[in-house]
């Protein structure tokens, strides 16, 4: 496994087994935001487009 610790002002520190759990857990939540956040981008993208969509659909019939 890896060695996992922090770095602090340019000194390390290693870090106790519930530290080293707590920081895999928020690597972990950090990865899987950024992963939400490209499809909630995505979706917007999309969303627009149809938005787009339906409002030419809407002036064509007008």
């Amino acid at each position: 496994m890896k060695k996992i610790g922090a770095i602090v002002k340019g000194k390390y520190y290693s870090l106790n087994d519930e530290q080293k759990e707590l920081l895999i857990i928020w690597r972990d939540l950090k990865a899987q935001k950024k992963k939400l956040s490209k499809k909630r981008k995505k979706v917007n993208i999309k969303l627009q487009s149809i938005k787009e969509k339906i409002e030419i659909i809407e002036q064509k019939q007008s």
